[in-house]
């Protein structure tokens, strides 16, 4: 039996080792951000903080990485842990650890059974990336993203298949869509919720999404001007490879 925790507080780590000493392999760590997919062996525990303690901030996290190992690794028990005084199939009350893991072990129930983790002290991460994802709001990043990416799309077709002049184009669909403004305020929206990002473990994913909206900036801080770089850097494509990875994202883990 592999247990695996995402740990944040060494004093945890040694309290787990110390509990876990006669299980198969032991205790094994998880520091964040988790860039790379997550290798578990078949039925592994896997623990989470309650509340997890990143960057001085407090998180709740549970649930989100429960979603992630359902559709990955649903075999996988995720375990909340924490200091509560509560009795749960899913939760370890480190004042209060049962006697060996196997004896918590048979009533914990697999990532993708419906579990309901209880909601302590922390921001809820899940709660904050539905907002990202929204279609409307002020925080959210995707709506932005769509609204630039028809305003693309009408430009194409217009340069492709009616032969429109491209400085008609920057001048009449660009400059008053205001496509550069709109295209550093996704820019900065991102950047808000990286901290948020770096909680979950689906953080590899999301930065191979921000390199392709990184490939894309050079086209908008040049105020749309350079045709060039409007076929150049493959903007359509990238738009929808980026819109298509955001929203697959959104539907697996976060929804």
């Amino acid at each position: 039996m592999q247990i695996t925790f995402l740990h944040t507080r060494e004093e945890q780590v040694q309290l787990l080792n110390d509990w876990a000493a006669g299980a198969i392999n032991g205790v094994k760590t998880i520091s964040l951000p988790v860039t790379a997919p997550i290798a578990i062996e078949k039925e592994a525990l896997f623990l989470v903080p309650e509340p997890l303690i990143f960057g001085q901030q407090y998180y709740f996290v549970t649930d989100l990485w429960q979603k992630y190992f359902a559709n990955k690794h649903p075999e996988t028990k995720v375990i909340g842990i924490g200091y509560h005084p509560e009795e749960d199939h899913n939760y370890l009350n480190l004042f209060d650890l049962p006697n060996t893991p196997a004896s918590f072990i048979g009533k914990a129930m697999d990532a993708d059974k419906n579990i309901i983790f209880r909601k302590g002290k922390g921001e809820n991460i899940r709660y904050r990336l539905q907002k990202f994802f929204e279609g409307h709001g002020d925080q959210s990043v995707t709506d932005e993203l769509d609204k630039v990416l028809r305003i693309m799309q009408i430009a194409h077709d217009e340069l492709e298949n009616h032969g429109e002049p491209y400085a008609l184009i920057q001048q009449e669909l660009f400059i008053p869509n205001a496509l550069p403004a709109k295209w550093k305020l996704i820019q900065n929206r991102w950047s808000f919720y990286q901290a948020y990002f770096e909680c979950t473990p689906f953080y590899g994913e999301i930065e191979q999404l921000w390199q392709l909206l990184q490939k894309l900036s050079p086209f908008f801080d040049e105020n749309c001007e350079q045709e060039s770089l409007f076929w150049g850097l493959d903007c359509i494509e990238t738009l929808k490879l980026l819109k298509t990875g955001l929203s697959e994202i959104e539907k697996i883990y976060v929804g």
